[in-house]
C-alpha cells in the first residue's frame, strides 16, 4: 500500500520499529479506558506478530487493514487506524487510536477521513461503520466529523473487564460518501 498523505499526516505501513510504539501506547491506563473494556493491550511479543501480519504483501488479502499514523514533518508516530473488512457484504469496521500525548490536534478526524477516502475509492466497500463508547465525546465527534450518520445505541453490547459496556454506532454508505 502506498503512504497517504494528508496536510499534516502520513498514513503508511507499519514497520517492525512501530511494535515497541504500539505497545508503548496500550499501556495508557487513561487511554485505554476508551478502548474495549479499559483493559491494558497485550505484551510486547502479541505487538510483534500482528505488525508482521499486517504486512502481508497483497492488500485485497489483509484483515484487518491497518496503518500507522505520523506525522509528515517529523515521522513522529501518533497512532493508528484500521479496517476490518467483510469482503462478502463490501463493508469494514473502523477504527482508531491516538496516542495521549497527541489528543485534540484532530489528527484521529484527519487520518480516519483520509483513511475512509482510501477504502472507497480503492476497496470498493459499500459500508463503512464504527462504533465506540457512548462517554467518549471525542471520538463520537470524530465519527460525525467524517460525515458517519449516527445509527443507534446498543445497551450492554459487550462484556470486557469484569462489565457490561454500551457502544453506539455509526456509519456512512458509498453513496452518501460521493454524495
Amino acid at each position: 500500500m502506498n503512504p497517504i498523505e494528508t496536510s499534516r499526516l502520513l498514513l503508511r505501513e507499519f514497520e517492525k520499529e512501530d511494535a515497541q510504539l504500539l505497545y508503548e501506547m496500550s499501556q495508557d491506563p487513561e487511554a485505554q479506558q476508551f478502548v474495549g473494556g479499559g483493559e491494558l493491550g497485550p505484551p510486547l511479543g502479541d505487538w510483534e506478530n500482528w505488525v508482521r501480519a499486517l504486512r502481508m504483501p497483497e492488500i485485497p488479502k489483509r484483515n484487518p487493514l491497518g496503518i500507522a499514523i505520523v506525522l509528515r514533518d517529523s515521522g513522529q508516530f501518533v497512532g493508528k487506524c484500521g479496517l476490518w473488512i467483510d469482503r462478502k457484504s463490501r463493508s469494514g469496521e473502523l477504527g482508531y487510536e491516538i496516542k495521549r500525548a497527541y489528543w485534540g490536534n484532530g489528527y484521529a478526524t484527519e487520518a480516519a477521513k483520509s483513511f475512509v477516502d482510501f477504502a472507497f475509492e480503492h476497496l470498493q466497500l459499500h459500508r463503512i461503520w464504527a462504533g465506540c463508547r457512548p462517554a467518549h465525546e471525542a471520538s463520537v465527534r470524530v465519527l460525525e466529523k467524517i460525515g458517519m450518520t449516527y445509527e443507534g445505541h446498543f445497551r450492554d453490547a459487550s462484556w470486557s473487564n469484569g462489565k457490561w459496556i454500551d457502544t453506539v454506532y455509526y456509519a456512512v454508505l458509498e453513496q452518501d460518501w460521493k454524495g
